[in-house]
């Protein structure tokens, strides 16, 4: 037998509602346990027809609506009667043919169908098998066993290929015990179908919730005496949780100062450059444009702060960023030194939230802010 599995729990913790009511529309979320299973109450036992592993899926129950009726003279999804051991394909999903007019029964994308299937005046003893449309060969399986003669109905679920040439068809195949030439009508009526569009639904609730929270990490260096020009200054390292891309916030400040034991690079009136950039660690690229300044070379000037800031769209999975120096040709080797530094990695959701505005793009740097290294009186 089919166990519906109830996710109210999940409903409860995430403080959703969950709609239990009978009625037409009505979900009960459980896991399917086949792309391609057919269930079978009638006579002649139990069974479950080539069972594969498939989505997980919500059960939605609608009005029965018949699919196909060969009689004739209604001739309603596929001419009849089938005969032995011919296997013919029917579409089940999308704007199809029905008893009451052309109707959408069950949506395009559904997992699976549940029908009510019954043989008429078959005229030879045998077995009906309902499988997913791209089933090939014979099959080894029954949906219906049938008696010459006598209307059978039972109930069948089946699994239905969501692409290829057969997405959204089933396979019926009427065999009257491997003898050829005897008949059957057939009637198929839609009692629901199942779909997994509600679970990706609820899937994409929990990125976001993971997503609303944003994660930060700061990396805070001391000093470092003697920088030179692209040196490695900060690193920080985050992580974007989820399935989908997030941005991520970076800012870099740091404290120089001029080291007077290296010496002047540069004389009291020469302009000299420092200016910090931040690179994506993994990509080794540059994502930020450099902020500083021009600034004086003196001994004694006051410790002044060069800021950046930039926002990158961020992959799921683990990032590394740095804070780099970008020192002017005319500045010597250790002429500069670094008191502090500061550099920090924030997510961002993508979709904003709490006031925070959209943010989109790739990995090319969104924003920039600049600082200036100057001294005072300049």
């Amino acid at each position: 037998m089919v166990r519906a599995v109830s996710d109210y729990r999940l409903g409860i913790v995430l403080g959703l509602s969950t709609d239990c009511g009978v009625r037409r529309g009505w979900r009960s979320r459980w896991a399917a346990i086949g792309a391609a299973v057919a269930v079978s109450f009638g006579a002649g036992g139990f069974f479950i027809a080539e069972a594969a592993s498939g989505p997980e899926s919500s059960t939605v129950m609608v009005d029965p609506v018949r699919i196909l009726d060969t009689r004739d003279p209604v001739n309603i999804g596929l001419t009849g009667p089938f005969v032995s051991a011919v296997s013919q394909k029917l579409q089940v999903t999308g704007s199809i043919p029905t008893t009451t007019g052309t109707q959408i029964v069950v949506p395009a994308g559904a997992t699976g169908v549940l029908l009510n299937v019954t043989a008429v005046a078959a005229t030879a003893n045998g077995f009906i098998s309902i499988r997913s449309g791209d089933a090939t060969g014979s099959p080894s399986t029954s949906s219906l066993n049938v008696t010459a003669g006598v209307t059978v109905p039972n109930a069948v679920q089946v699994g239905v290929p969501l692409a290829g040439a057969n997405a959204g068809k089933i396979d019926i195949t009427w065999d009257a015990l491997g003898i050829a030439g005897p008949t059957t009508d057939m009637l198929i009526d839609v009692v629901g179908y199942t779909t997994n569009t509600e679970l990706t639904a609820l899937q994409q609730e929990l990125d976001a919730l993971q997503i609303a929270q944003p994660r930060i990490q700061t990396t805070v260096v001391g000093e470092i005496l003697g920088l030179v020009d692209g040196q490695s200054i900060a690193t920080v390292t985050i992580t974007v949780p989820g399935t989908v891309n997030q941005n991520v916030h970076i800012t870099g400040n740091a404290l120089l100062f001029g080291n007077s034991v290296q010496g002047a690079a540069c004389t009291v009136f020469d302009i000299c450059n420092a200016s910090v950039v931040i690179h994506d660690a993994d990509a080794n690229t540059q994502v930020s444009a450099g902020a500083g300044g021009g600034f004086r070379y003196t001994y004694d000037y006051p410790s002044q702060t060069a800021a950046v800031s930039v926002v990158v769209s961020a992959t799921p999975g683990t990032h590394t960023y740095r804070m780099e120096t970008m020192l002017s040709s005319n500045l010597n080797p250790g002429a500069l030194s670094l008191e502090n530094a500061t550099l920090t990695a924030m997510t961002i959701p993508l979709t904003g939230t709490g006031g925070i505005p959209l943010l989109t793009g790739g990995a090319a740097p969104l924003t920039n802010a600049t600082g200036e290294v100057g001294f005072n009186g300049d």
